[in-house]
């Protein structure tokens, strides 16, 4: 017969489930996620053009918004209108907004867009 004991020692060897102790396996965190929100130029962005291939859509017209997720293009806004590219491999709703909620702080701020001169 084994004891209850027995299976519990066994299972926190193992690093399986149910182990309720103290000295068994411990979570780990992944490691930081960066994600950065840069202004392209129109027509002559990489990450655009990335993800513009990735989704089968044309570029986005003139100056937009991208949003990298560990240095790798995830999502693009264009400044004016409402068109979007997002990585199709990539959960994107959460960047798209993200994007959505930086373009209208831009267009709150006296800034002139890149190529329009100071108002």
């Amino acid at each position: 017969m084994s004891s209850g004991r027995a299976g519990g020692s066994r299972r926190r060897l193992l690093g399986l489930p149910g182990f309720r102790g103290s000295h068994g396996p411990r979570p780990t965190l992944r490691a930081a996620t960066v994600i950065t929100v840069r202004l392209a130029a129109a027509d002559c962005d990489y990450g655009v053009s990335e993800l513009a291939a990735l989704s089968s859509e044309s570029e986005l017209e003139g100056p937009s918004l991208v949003a990298e997720v560990d240095g790798r293009p995830r999502a693009a806004l264009e400044l004016v209108g409402e068109r979007s590219l997002t990585d199709p491999f990539f959960p994107s709703a959460e960047l798209t907004s993200l994007l959505k909620f930086r373009r209208a702080q831009l267009a709150g701020s006296s800034r002139a867009w890149p190529g329009e001169p100071a108002a």
